[in-house]
């Protein structure tokens, strides 16, 4: 009865400590807006301002790590009319600094659209980093760049729940509108190792842009799906309740990309659908054609990918650090002047 009670309260305090830890993290990516609240206006410019002074909520962003990225982006020009398009599942466990470093090699190969998922809201101080920030729902609120990304970098659309950041260009493209859009609820799993019993909702992000270059608007659709439920290139027989959530969630991702398509937009989507071989109609997987390559989750399974109106000309995965590799298609040319495949 003794060890039983002592076990259940060891696990207390963990959950507790992980609680806090967590906590902090968000209240820190999450100064400015806790300074704007408080204090109206927030301000970067602390000079001749004595610490003693100094706003509450700049105590901790005194303490932030100098950013790993310090890349500058070619800009954009008239000539430059080849569109790159990264995904990258960032494992939500990575220390902050493994998580800046992943970023650091995503950008470095300089997308012009980017996809990040596991990409919490703890990260945001990292994103601003490189860019500019909205949380999505936005509610007004728009957090910028924290003064040592340069003026080409990224503007950056983040969840508060889902965990599917997206960014692109800001000398590029206009962020016209971002929202999330469910594709399941909190159903019971019957995949072992889940808290409670429980599989987590999942969210997708929609992120719409106006192309100053190509002068079109752009969706962008970035989603992660349901882990665990494949084996051996099929769906798995043992989890009947997984497999079904992800088969929904599949249904509902498709619907919103046809939704954009309907719109008469272009629509790129990606991420990690934890499914080999996933297809989207009325778009085309960077993966079609190069069923042979080695995959971006073990040496097989291609479960990350970017879908576009056409077959990339190029598709590169790049390690990052993380479980799951990156991977970065290049359109050479703009999307209407491809040939259809």
């Amino acid at each position: 009865m003794l060890a039983s009670l002592a076990v259940v309260l060891v696990s207390l305090l963990s959950w507790s400590a992980r609680f806090f830890v967590e906590a902090n993290k968000v209240a820190w990516a999450l100064c400015p807006i806790l300074g704007r609240v408080t204090h109206g206006a927030v301000s970067n410019d602390l000079s001749g301002l004595p610490r003693a002074r100094w706003p509450w909520y700049l105590w901790l962003r005194e303490r932030r790590p100098a950013p790993l990225w310090r890349g500058t982006l070619i800009p954009v020009t008239p000539q430059a009319s080849r569109l790159v398009v990264a995904t990258a599942n960032v494992l939500c466990s990575l220390p902050d600094a493994g998580a800046r470093e992943a970023l650091g090699r995503v950008l470095d190969v300089e997308p012009d659209l980017v996809g990040m998922q596991e990409w919490s809201l703890a990260r945001v101080r990292l994103l601003r980093e490189t860019g500019r920030v909205e949380l999505v729902p936005s509610m007004g609120v728009r957090l910028a760049a924290d003064g040592s990304a340069k003026t080409t970098d990224y503007v950056w659309s983040t969840p508060v729940l889902g965990g599917c950041a997206v960014g692109a260009r800001a000398d590029r493209f206009d962020l016209l509108s971002c929202h999330s859009r469910v594709v399941s609820v909190v159903r019971r799993a019957d995949r072992p190792g889940r808290w409670l019993g429980v599989e987590p909702a999942r969210v997708v992000t929609v992120a719409t842009y106006h192309d100053v270059l190509g002068d079109e608007t752009i969706s962008l659709v970035n989603y992660h799906l349901t882990p665990g439920v494949q084996a051996r290139g099929r769906y798995r027989e043992d989890r009947p309740l997984l497999v079904a959530k992800h088969r929904a969630e599949v249904r509902r991702l498709q619907r919103y990309v046809d939704e954009e398509l309907a719109l008469g937009r272009v629509v790129y989507a990606l991420g990690d659908s934890n499914f080999d071989g996933l297809r989207l109609a009325g778009l085309t997987s960077s993966w079609q054609g190069r069923e042979q390559e080695p995959g971006t989750l073990g040496p097989r399974r291609k479960v990350d990918d970017v879908h576009g109106p056409v077959r990339p000309d190029a598709v590169a995965r790049l390690s990052t650090g993380s479980d799951h590799q990156a991977v970065v298609a290049t359109w050479a040319a703009q999307t209407q002047d491809l040939p259809s495949t």
